[in-house]
């Protein structure tokens, strides 16, 4: 099967979306986006194809490992170096709750332990613990947060389980796809807002086959799936704006290639103002057909 190219012109975020083989090309209004090849196209790392099974193995500059029944068990997020070590999270599963610890070297970044409903098997309170190291000695923070979800299934809000001001609030459109993220501080101030979009620059709206949680939001881990329903669609637009800070506005739009099966081969990302690419992110998957080993 041939892919097809289509220009892209104003936005895009993050994410993975796909599908048959929808492809156009169509005419940029300004900046001039590079050619790329789009093909159109259910939920997590391991695709639920009756036919054809997919698992994510490489997300950019992260490799995925997993244990035998499947559930996740490593990242490795990118190569390290003598000066910074490779930095690695490692995943344990209890009755109910899941423990992730974020290493560099030998010493522990990051631990947190998710406590999952019973029913839901959704994420609750999530306790993070943040380790900073000195030449005499270590630092621990510790924080709670909460998480409350909509009758359908879609996060609502994410708050500090002591200073419940201190919270991210989320926003989905009627198609199912997260469309804001807003920040607040612990005064009840709105520090950072988010934005997403689903059909710029035209109406190529691609439906996303192994979507993950954007990383642009203030999701804790953009792989387990744990954190309710994810969008249903590639975003192709993030505005984020900042209301402190020398950085108040980072405006990027992205652009896939995808394989014959509608699965994102690569991700480019571009800066909205002049089109130029900041970064290129590749995705890897282990491929099984249903019936075959």
């Amino acid at each position: 099967m041939n892919s097809s190219f289509q220009k892209i012109t104003a936005v895009v975020g993050l994410a993975l979306s796909f599908g048959l083989v929808s492809c156009k090309e169509n005419s940029l209004v300004s900046p001039d986006i590079p050619q790329v090849t789009s093909t159109e196209a259910t939920n997590n790392l391991i695709s639920p194809d009756p036919f054809k099974q997919y698992t994510l193995t490489k997300h950019g500059q992260a490799t995925l490992t997993y244990q035998a029944d499947g559930r996740l068990k490593q990242v490795m997020h990118g190569l390290g170096t003598l000066a910074n070590p490779t930095e690695y999270t490692e995943y344990s599963y209890d009755n109910l709750s899941i423990k992730s610890t974020r290493t560099m070297g030998a010493g522990k970044k990051l631990e947190i332990t998710y406590l999952l409903g019973p029913n839901t098997g959704r994420v609750y309170e999530s306790i993070e613990k943040h380790y900073t190291y000195y030449i005499k000695g270590m630092s621990l923070t510790q924080l709670h947060w909460l998480y409350e979800y909509d009758n359908k299934g879609y996060l609502k809000t994410r708050r500090k389980k002591n200073a419940s001001t201190d919270r991210s609030e989320y926003t989905f459109n009627a198609a199912g796809d997260l469309s804001k993220v807003t920040v607040y501080d612990i005064y009840d101030v709105v520090v950072q807002e988010v934005t997403f979009a689903y059909d710029q620059p035209s109406n190529d709206i691609l439906t996303d086959k192994l979507p993950l949680y954007s990383s642009w939001a203030t999701y804790p881990d953009s792989y387990l799936p744990i954190f309710g329903k994810t969008s249903k669609h590639l975003v192709k637009r993030i505005t984020q704006k900042e209301f402190r800070g020398v950085n108040p506005v980072v405006d990027r739009f992205f652009a896939y290639t995808l394989n014959a099966d509608g699965y994102v081969k690569e991700e480019q990302e571009f800066e909205m103002g002049t089109a130029a690419l900041v970064a290129v992110r590749p995705y890897e998957y282990k491929v099984r057909t249903m019936g075959i080993q």
